[in-house]
This record gives C-alpha cells, structure tokens and sequence, in this order.
C-alpha cells in the first residue's frame, strides 16, 4: 500500500518527539541522583550547621565573624567582644579580640605597678608610697613611706631612701647615745660612773676615759691627752695614805701628831683637817676627818 507524504511527515515529527520526551528524562534522572547524594543541591540549612563538614555547628550573635580556629582548624564562630575599641589582632596561629593591641598605649584599666608595665615589679599601693627606679637592672618599684614624722628622702649615692638623720641635720636625730655611731666624731661606748669623755688618739676622736676604780688617783696631762694616775709628778711616789686608828681630838694636839707620823718636829693647824711639815724626813703629813674617823695621808716633797 503506498504510503502518502503525509504520513510520513507525521511518523518523523513522532519520532521527533519521542527522542525528545527520552532526552528529558534522562536529564531528570540525574537531576534526582544528585540531589539524593547531597552534590551541592540541598534543602535550606546554616553556614555553620552539620550539613557542612568542615564547619562546627554554632549559632550566629550579631557582631560575630567565621574564623579557620583549631588544632585540626575548621570554620567556628569568632564571637563579638560586646564591647567597643577592641581590635582584631594575630595571636600568632589565629586571630583575636584584643583591648590592647600592641600598636596601641591605651590598655584596659590596669596599676602602674602591674605586670602590663614591663619595666616594673608589681606592688600594691599603700597611702604614702613612691614609685622610684632601683636595683642593678633597674625598674620601678614601691619605695614604702616610713610610716613615721621627720625623716628625709635622701640619696645614698645610687638610689634615694627614707633616713630619720640626714647629713644637713643639726643633730635632731632619734634619741641616741652620745658616744655613737650617730656622732661621727666619736667612738661608740657605755657610760659609767666616774667616766670622763674626752679627745683621744693621733686621729682624734671623743672617747670614754674610765675611771680608775680607786681613791686618790689624780688626772694629769701626758703630753698629748690626760690619763688618770697614782703617782703624779708632784710626788716622789712614796707617799701612803691610811686610816688613824687610834683616839684623835676634834683640833689634834702635838702629841696626836706625833703618834700618826713618829716624829716631834714641825708645824700644824687645826680643825676638820691639819697638817705638818715633818722636818726629819722633808715631807707633808696631811690628817682629814670625815667627821667620824680621822686619816693621814704622808706625802714625800722631791727635792
């Protein structure tokens, strides 16, 4: 049966179609593979959410930013600081919020004496206080008031200190000995009884000269400073005293004289105390009371 142009035009538009409608849902097909294997294709979700695997899960604050943070880095949440000045600075591996980045002077509050200040040792402050620049590698510390009236801040000779007696002083120092370390010009030493103080030594110094601990001694010069002695130039060191035990009138008689010294010859006065010249021997014999007992004291004259 022959077969009219017709028909055969509508069996080519057919087959036209067919190819068509087969092309389409070839492309259909891997359409819906690639969703369903999650290419890229995904319902709606968060950046930072599970359905990306290179990211950690979090919830986004205004302010925030996404940073690479990790040992083993993914994408995380870089929270806001809530505040207002802070800089976002290396901090060597990744990044932070910073008060005080190191282009800037103006920290977060902080004490001048404080780990924040390099150069110096942190100390707490007290009412008085003074930040000076001390020790061989010097930095600044807390200089502590004495916590007393009239001291001075003084140098001694690398740094300054608080001192109750400085240089210029007239002496208005804390209670002190006299013979001291306070007195410069003087040689430390312990008052007794008797002492004398005096200028001593070829660079002279005040010093304590004791007292001899015994009667009759006199205090002379030796030629450069004095010193106490028993036997004076003045007397030939032959001299005795002693204590007259026998009776004795108040204004000694002759006689009485002449028990204490053995001889009969001579001159005296009288009342609390007398003398005579003992010719025999040339020496002075001097009697004194105490009102109660009498004594001598023999005293032989250089000729």
């Amino acid at each position: 049966m022959p077969t009219s142009k017709s028909a055969i035009n509508r069996a080519i538009n057919l087959a036209a179609r067919l190819e068509d409608i087969e092309v389409r849902l070839r492309a259909l097909e891997r359409a819906e593979r690639v969703y369903f294997a999650g290419g890229g294709t995904a319902g709606a979700h968060n950046i930072l959410s599970v359905t990306h695997t290179d990211s950690a899960a979090d919830t986004i604050q205004r302010g925030d930013l996404i940073a690479g943070r990790g040992v083993g880095p993914s994408w995380k949440r870089l929270a806001h600081p809530g505040v207002a000045d802070y800089a976002l600075v290396s901090n060597g591996s990744s990044i932070e919020w910073t008060a005080d980045p190191p282009w800037s002077g103006t920290a977060s509050a902080h004490s001048i004496l404080s780990a924040t200040h390099t150069d110096s040792t942190a100390a707490v402050v007290q009412r008085g206080d003074m930040v000076i620049g001390r020790g061989a590698s010097a930095t600044w510390k807390r200089l502590a008031h004495p916590g007393v009236a009239d001291y001075a801040l003084v140098s001694n000779g690398s740094s300054i200190e608080w001192t109750a007696d400085p240089p210029w002083s007239s002496g208005t120092a804390g209670a002190h000995s006299i013979l001291s370390a306070t007195h410069t010009d003087s040689t430390a030493a312990a008052v007794q009884q008797g002492d004398l103080m005096v200028g001593r030594g070829a660079s002279a110094t005040w010093k304590r000269l004791a007292h001899p601990s015994a009667a009759n001694y006199a205090l002379i010069s030796n030629g450069s400073s004095i010193e106490w002695t028993a036997d004076p130039p003045w007397s030939t060191g032959t001299g005795s005293v002693g204590r007259y035990s026998g009776s004795m009138s108040l204004v000694p008689t002759d006689a009485e004289f002449d028990s204490v010294t053995g001889t009969t010859a001579g001159s005296q006065n009288g009342g609390w105390h007398a003398m005579i010249h003992d010719l025999t021997y040339d020496r002075e014999i001097v009697l004194f009371s105490n009102g109660t007992d009498w004594y001598y004291w023999k005293l032989d004259l250089a000729l």
